[in-house]
C-alpha cells in the first residue's frame, strides 16, 4: 500500500506540522504480472480555506512499470475529474 500524507509545516517548522490529508492506494490483488488493479481513498480535513473532501475510487489496468508518483497523480486526477468532487 502507498500512503501519501499532505502536511503543513508553518514557516518550515516541522515541530508544528499538521496533517491536512492522506491518500492511500492499494493493490486489489487482481491483474497480471505486468498490469495491476488498484483502489484508492482520499481524505482531506476541512480548513478555513476549503471544505473537507473524501472519496474512493479504482484505477484498473494500470501498467506496473509506471512510476509510483504517476499512480498518485492518476488517483488524484480520477478523483478530481468527477462531476461530484
Amino acid at each position: 500500500m502507498l500512503k501519501i500524507k499532505l502536511e503543513l509545516h508553518p514557516f518550515g517548522d516541522e515541530s508544528r506540522k499538521q496533517t491536512l490529508g492522506e491518500l492511500d492506494i492499494w493493490n486489489k490483488g487482481t491483474g497480471t504480472v505486468t498490469i495491476g488493479d488498484y483502489g484508492y481513498r482520499i481524505d482531506e480535513n476541512e480548513s478555513v480555506f476549503a471544505d473537507a473532501i473524501e472519496g474512493e475510487g479504482d484505477i484498473d489496468d494500470w501498467r506496473r512499470d509506471n512510476p509510483g508518483f504517476l499512480l498518485v497523480w492518476k488517483a488524484l486526477d480520477d478523483y478530481f475529474s468527477r462531476e461530484d468532487s
